[in-house]
């Protein structure tokens, strides 16, 4: 949070002419280099288009992340059944 104030109070004490600030609303957009911004004006503001909504969540290898979180929870699960609190 102090990060994003002093980073505001830096746009606005360099730029207040041309007024080159985002407000701190969330509407997620999804960036055409698959990034995903807070909000349009944030995102014109790093210089890329972008579309409504969020980008698509993926790991390296393209399988969506929430398998990977089923898989820990199963993992997990299968863990704890074994070993349980025999540490």
């Amino acid at each position: 949070m102090l990060v994003l104030m002093s980073q505001l109070a830096l746009a606005l004490s360099n730029d207040t002419a041309s007024k080159k600030y985002c407000y701190y609303v969330t509407d997620y957009v999804c960036g055409e280099n698959g990034q995903t911004y807070q909000n349009g004006c944030i995102a014109s503001m790093a210089g890329v288009n972008y579309n409504q909504g969020r980008c698509p969540i993926t790991t390296s290898d393209d399988v969506p992340l929430n398998i990977w979180f089923s898989i820990a929870l199963i993992l997990g699960a299968i863990y704890w059944m074994a070993y349980g609190d025999k540490h």
